[in-house]
């Protein structure tokens, strides 16, 4: 991921950036629910899942290139509990029964994941920094709790790029060659470069603080209202809730019937 992480935010093309970003927060909260309530052990349960996120990308029309490196990321980060089937299998009992079981298992973590994954890598392209901050503060939740968020996002964009930076300064002063070059780069950086960052984190959050980038005063709260393509989104997002709950509800039912 060789991007600037600030650049996949706003860099979607599709109707979800017209809604308003208190709404945009929700909508992404709703649809994360979904996809971890959705019973994706079934055909049925995952192919909604997959709807969901078709869906979602065609609202929200990230580049393509998004979607490959956040799929590539969340395969990476699931996929290795496929390796765990055998171990599941055997502590079970070895059954056939049971392999089936321990699989159902890693699918299930693997389609959530990448459910909430990429619902969350759209709604990213759906809307900048700024949008999130207003959103959040038009939220009704504690004001210690959105400066919290803003904190972590803000200070992660900032601390990535310098990491970039620090990478680069090294790779110039010949830590790619190896032997003392390497070494002498491998002893300087509890010396000079983590103080560095440590100094940009604190930086960036008294300039966040001076600026008022966590207060709710600093952002019009009257601004503009709620419209009917925001109600329309809410209700749409709802019923998809709705209809995850419904499967999750007949899939238990069914289980406690079998």
């Amino acid at each position: 991921m060789k991007r600037p992480i600030h650049e996949f935010w706003g860099c979607g093309r599709g109707v979800v950036k017209k809604l308003n970003p208190w709404v945009r927060l929700v909508v992404i909260f709703l649809l994360c629910i979904a996809c971890i309530i959705a019973p994706v052990n079934f055909i049925s349960g995952s192919a909604f899942v997959f709807g969901i996120l078709v869906l979602w990308f065609f609202l929200c029309f990230p580049p393509v290139r998004v979607i490959l490196i956040f799929g590539g990321l969340g395969l990476g980060m699931f996929l290795p509990y496929f390796l765990l089937i055998p171990v599941m299998w055997y502590e079970s009992g070895g059954r056939a029964g049971d392999f089936l079981r321990a699989f159902e298992v890693s699918w299930s973590i693997l389609c959530r994941g990448m459910g909430i994954m990429l619902v969350c890598a759209g709604g990213v392209t759906a809307m900048t920094v700024s949008d999130l901050r207003e959103g959040l503060v038009r939220l009704p939740v504690l004001n210690f709790f959105s400066e919290i968020i803003l904190q972590i996002i803000k200070q992660s964009m900032v601390l990535i790029g310098e990491v970039g930076r620090i990478s680069s300064a090294i790779a110039f002063r010949g830590a790619t060659r190896g032997g003392k070059y390497a070494l002498k780069v491998l002893f300087s950086m509890p010396e000079a470069w983590f103080p560095r960052l440590l100094m940009r984190a604190e930086r960036t959050a008294e300039a966040m603080e001076v600026r008022g980038y966590c207060e709710r005063n600093s952002i019009d709260i009257e601004g503009e209202g709620t419209r009917l393509i925001d109600y329309i989104a809410l209700f749409l997002t709802i019923l998809v809730l709705l209809s995850s709950l419904l499967m999750r509800f007949y899939w238990t039912k069914g289980l406690k019937n079998g």
